[in-house]
């Protein structure tokens, strides 16, 4: 899929769906090894473990997830209340993050 979109559209449309991923898991969260498969039914060649903690890492530091980093194991996600609100569409998106228009 990511053939004809530059490095930057693949990682902000990859945010995206992380957002949406973890969303799934509602207010329990997701593993990150659950969101990794997510983003490579999307993204084969790029979703490594380690692009898709940093992708996680940058969600974390714009305060849109929380991440329990737990030595040797995958990551735990949750969203914050203002990544619950990014996913639904309640507030605006900054850019870095490519939200979809609202449909």
């Amino acid at each position: 899929m990511n053939g004809d979109m530059t490095d930057t559209e693949v990682r902000e449309a990859a945010r995206w769906y992380c957002l949406v991923a973890v969303k799934k898991g509602s207010y329990v969260g997701a593993s990150e090894t659950w969101i990794q498969d997510s983003i490579r039914k999307i993204f084969p060649l790029t979703a490594t473990e380690e692009w898709v903690r940093e992708q996680l890492d940058y969600l974390s530091e714009r305060g849109l997830l929380t991440l329990n980093r737990r030595v040797g194991q995958a990551w735990w996600v949750r969203l914050t209340r203002y990544g619950h609100d990014v996913v639904d569409f309640t507030v605006p998106c900054d850019a870095g993050i490519a939200r979809p228009p609202r449909t």
